[in-house]
């Protein structure tokens, strides 16, 4: 109980984490929470969800919705502004990477996630969620017992419908001490090339401002714009997963379609081969 407590954003008073060399003792920290607020409902309900689109963004857009239909945003907490979270975030060509080669990579960064070094995370501001991928979760050694209930369903993966294996909280940080957020992360159990999603209510959460094209994340702290830097190739690996999990999925769904058919086929032959014999066998026995 007192560790899903500090999991979940309470008692974090009483915690220690390791002192961080490189900053100084009274430096701000950028924190907010961003919460599931499933009492914040949109009032207007989004339409189907796009085809599959490996160009640039490997999943359409990710939303959740309530039991009702309507999709369901997260709020973010934050401290009030101050003058150090105003400042201006811009990219330029210098920043594209490949010597400003056109490119279609996603942004995969590399953040802490409960002192965890997840590699893989896609970052998507189509996605209203933060997606926590299950075999990441428990690659993260953490129990199915602080798994909170979801009261919504997860829309988007491959134009599917998933239901979240529940709801956690936790710390996510990036190097130096200056990000400390509180990010509830909807737990699915899908195949996927990346570890986890940071969604649009993360980086709006964080004032921050995603680049595909540019391959940054940056956003404002008490020193300046920080950035996060991502991982073209890892990218492109994950691209090409992503493909083959979709190819297989599709081969799948038509190898299913296939059988349905072909017993469909089955089914209706030996109805009529059935009606063909009692039509026979009631000809038969008429008196000559």
């Amino acid at each position: 109980m007192v560790q899903h407590l500090i999991r979940d954003g309470y008692l974090r008073q009483f915690v220690r984490h390791p002192a961080q060399a490189t900053v100084a003792p009274d430096a701000p920290v950028h924190q907010v929470r961003i919460d599931r607020s499933t009492q914040f409902v949109n009032t207007i309900s989004h339409s189907a969800t796009q085809a599959y689109n490996l160009n640039p963004r490997i999943m359409s857009r990710i939303h959740k919705k309530d039991l009702n239909g309507k999709e369901i945003f997260s709020v973010a907490k934050a401290l009030p502004m101050e003058s150090w979270m105003m400042r201006p975030i811009f990219f330029s060509a210098q920043d594209v990477p490949m010597n400003g080669q056109a490119h279609s990579d996603p942004l995969v960064i590399t953040l802490l996630i409960e002192e965890w070094g997840v590699r893989r995370i896609l970052v998507d501001s189509g996605s209203s969620v933060e997606v926590l991928f299950y075999d990441t979760f428990k690659r993260m050694e953490l129990s199915d017992d602080i798994l909170v209930p979801s009261t919504y369903r997860i829309y988007g993966f491959n134009g599917t419908v998933t239901i979240p294996k529940g709801e956690v909280t936790l710390r996510v940080s990036y190097g130096g001490g200056y990000l400390d957020t509180l990010t509830t992360f909807c737990v699915v159990d899908i195949a996927s090339p990346y570890e986890a999603i940071i969604g649009r209510p993360w980086i709006t959460g964080i004032k921050g401002v995603a680049s595909a094209y540019h391959q940054r994340l940056r956003f404002p702290t008490y020193k300046g714009i920080t950035e996060v830097v991502g991982d073209p190739q890892a990218a492109r690996r994950c691209m090409q997963v992503d493909a083959q999990i979709n190819e297989e999925r599709r081969a799948r769904q038509r190898r299913e379609k296939k059988r349905a058919k072909e017993a469909k086929v089955a089914e209706e032959l030996e109805r009529v081969i059935s009606q063909a014999v009692m039509t026979y066998e009631a000809q038969g026995n008429e008196p000559s």
